[in-house]
This record gives structure tokens, C-alpha cells and sequence, in this order.
């Protein structure tokens, strides 16, 4: 009997969550809901169907179901990762020559989070593979250096981690709790940091020094410094490709219109989220 094929979504991580995933202390990510719930569907309890879809209500919406949809998939759905690598060129003594040595010269890709060679990975090739590298050869070549190649370039068959969501759930970001924070990869002693308190999760053997013990101010600052710049929100006109506004999702509580760039900015803070976990899938027999 033939097996059934799970349905597969791609998501992007930075490489400090992609660490934090293959250490197994990242279960859950937030995701922004786009675009945001607004009357009757920002009314509790919200909750999501097996098909995906966003429930929400109370009185008489109750059970009331929305046409929003996870665009992440449903449980028992599996999300393959993109994240970033590095273009290299290796040389190896052996065929050709290099000055008066010889060499072997030949390309390959480095998973950026922490510098694992795309060739020491037991993957399954694509007959586009060669093809992808030659590009990103000729790319290299063309800057003399390595090149970081970007988390949203990357093809299913170069992603090493394939994960299975285990549930979803939608709440506003400022509900996460302390459990939540620490399935997020925040950790209680030394986690995720960076210039502020997110520094933690990505250097475990570092203590924090803003003295706050509050994981989920901890995960403030690390969702602020991902969701709180504006980024631009691009429209087709008159077969153009232009920014017609921008838009924010900070962690603070406000809501407002502001200008960047002469054009509208919208801050959608505290922002409905996609609370989406997830587990490392067992290996299938036969």
C-alpha cells in the first residue's frame, strides 16, 4: 500500500533559532497573522480547526468560523527550514595546478548557523542541484569572496531540518507565558540575548546582565527586534512594482499611523500571532 505524502510548508529561521532548534530547546515559533483579525474574528475563544482554519467568537459569533487559514498548514503537517549558507570554494591538492602546486577546485555550501558542509549531509540530490550550484559559482567568482546565500533562496532539497506541527494556536504576543518563553528557547539561566535581553537563548553559556528574570520580557526583546521596523508592503500598479506603505508589528500595546519614508506606516502592536509548535517527526520504517 502506497504511503501518503504529508503536506509540506516552507518557513524561514535566523541561524541563532536554527541552533536552537538542533539543540532541541526550540519547540514553538510566533508567527504574525497578516492580515490582522479585526471585528467579529478578534473576539475570544480563538482556535483553529484541523483544517487550519481560524475560529473565533463569543455570543452569538461562538464557533463562528473564519475564511483565515494558517498559512503554515495544519497539525501533522510538516514545515521544511529555510535558512541561510554560505557559497565556498574548496581547493584540494590533486588534479589540476595552482601556481606550482596541484589542486582540485571545486564548489560547495555551508549551512551559515554552524558551518556544516552541504556535502558532509546525507541528502537527497535534485536534478536542478548542479545547476544551483553553477549559479551561485558564478556568483562567487564574480565577487572574488564567499557568498551568503539568503534563507528565502533556498530549495527544498537543501534543507536539512524538516519539522511536524503539533499544534497551533492564535493569541495576541503579549499573552505568552513563562512556559511559552521557555518553548520559545528562552532559558532561565543565561538563553537568548543580543544587544538587550534576547541574548540569552542564543548564547546558553552567557549570563544576562539587565538583571530582569522575566522570560517573556526576554522574548519582547527578541520579537522587537524582528517585528518592529517598518517593512514594506509592495503592489502591482500599472505593471510596476511599488511600496504603497509600510508596516510594524512591535511587542507594545498601540495601535496608530505614522509616516516613514513618505508613505503611510502602520504599527499593529501587540499583534495577533500564530503560536505554532512543533516536534523533530519520526523516521519512517521501510
Amino acid at each position: 500500500m502506497a504511503k501518503m505524502m504529508k503536506t509540506e510548508h516552507p518557513i524561514i529561521f535566523t541561524g541563532e533559532m536554527v541552533r536552537a532548534i538542533l539543540d532541541l530547546r526550540k519547540t514553538v515559533t510566533r508567527r504574525v497573522i497578516k492580515p490582522q483579525p479585526s471585528s467579529p474574528w478578534d473576539k475570544p475563544p480563538q482556535w483553529i480547526d484541523t483544517d487550519g482554519f481560524y475560529h473565533s467568537g463569543e455570543g452569538s459569533f461562538l464557533g463562528t468560523k473564519s475564511d483565515c487559514r494558517c498559512p503554515y498548514g495544519k497539525v501533522g503537517d510538516r514545515l521544511w527550514v529555510r535558512e541561510a549558507m554560505e557559497c565556498v570554494r574548496e581547493i584540494h591538492v590533486g588534479k589540476e595546478f595552482y601556481g606550482d602546486e596541484p589542486y582540485d577546485c571545486y564548489y560547495d555550501a555551508y549551512y551559515t548557523a554552524d558551518h556544516v558542509g552541504w556535502n558532509d549531509l546525507d541528502l537527497d540530490e535534485s536534478p536542478l542541484h548542479d545547476e544551483w550550484f553553477e549559479n551561485y559559482r558564478n556568483w562567487y567568482e564574480a565577487h572574488d569572496k564567499g557568498v551568503t546565500i539568503p534563507s528565502i533562496h533556498m530549495p527544498r532539497w537543501a534543507s536539512r531540518i524538516t519539522l511536524e506541527i503539533t499544534n497551533i494556536r492564535v493569541q495576541r504576543v503579549q499573552d505568552i507565558s513563562e512556559d511559552d518563553a521557555v518553548a520559545e528557547g528562552i532559558l532561565n539561566e543565561g538563553g537568548i540575548h543580543l544587544s538587550h535581553c534576547h541574548y540569552h537563548i542564543f548564547h546558553p553559556d552567557q549570563q544576562c546582565s539587565c538583571g530582569d528574570k522575566s522570560l517573556p520580557k526576554h522574548f519582547a526583546s527578541l520579537w522587537d527586534s524582528i517585528n518592529s521596523k517598518p517593512k514594506p508592503v509592495y503592489r502591482t500598479i500599472d505593471g510596476k512594482r511599488v511600496i504603497t506603505h509600510y508596516v510594524s508589528y512591535p511587542w507594545e500595546d498601540i495601535q496608530e499611523t505614522r509616516e516613514y519614508c513618505h508613505k503611510p506606516w502602520y504599527v499593529y502592536g501587540n499583534s495577533w500571532v500564530w503560536a505554532i509548535g512543533f516536534k523533530m517527526p519520526e523516521k519512517e520504517s521501510g
